[in-house]
């Protein structure tokens, strides 16, 4: 029997292929490389998508659940998360970052997987100047596509590195 759960089996197939790329790419390039576009290293990189995973999961539940339609959240605000965890991520070793993201991970898997159908079209508010989307297309954009943007930096920075070695 065919159930309804079709969008979110997608969305899970598709984080789980996100975070699994991500993992990979980071362990195959030096922990301390330096992203200059993120002002980061690879590490602090892992640990930043981690933290996302948390709080965005968190902010998307509520949405999901109806209990808001707006996060919250002002650019002020994420660009002060974003300084402070950069510091805190700093003082981490790799295998501290290595187990959060794990554990984020796994976080942000069951929160999608225990999405219903009813859960996914809820639609709210992220970010001032953002529209309005649906929970299964925050989930895309913020707890898929965020990791990406990120592995992409780093491929580009890690292909940089590469050739100004001589690799």
């Amino acid at each position: 029997m065919q159930t309804n759960d079709a969008p979110a089996a997608q969305l899970v197939r598709a984080f789980i292929t996100a975070a699994d790329r991500l993992a990979t790419r980071a362990s195959q390039v030096p922990w301390d490389l330096f992203i200059e576009s993120e002002q980061r290293t690879v590490g602090q990189l892992i640990d930043h998508v981690a933290w996302a995973w948390e709080v965005e999961s968190s902010a998307f539940r509520a949405i999901a659940t109806g209990a808001i339609t707006n996060t919250g959240w002002t650019q002020e605000w994420l660009d002060a998360q974003n300084a402070e965890q950069a510091e805190r991520s700093a003082k981490r070793s790799q295998r501290e970052i290595k187990r959060r993201y794990r554990e984020s991970a796994n976080l942000a898997l069951a929160f999608i997987k225990s999405l219903s159908p009813t859960d996914l079209e809820h639609t709210g508010t992220h970010l001032p100047g953002e529209p309005e989307r649906t929970v299964a297309e925050w989930v895309e954009v913020c707890l898929i596509g965020h990791p990406l943007e990120h592995l992409a930096q780093i491929e580009a920075a890690a292909a940089s590195a590469e050739r100004g070695s001589g690799s």
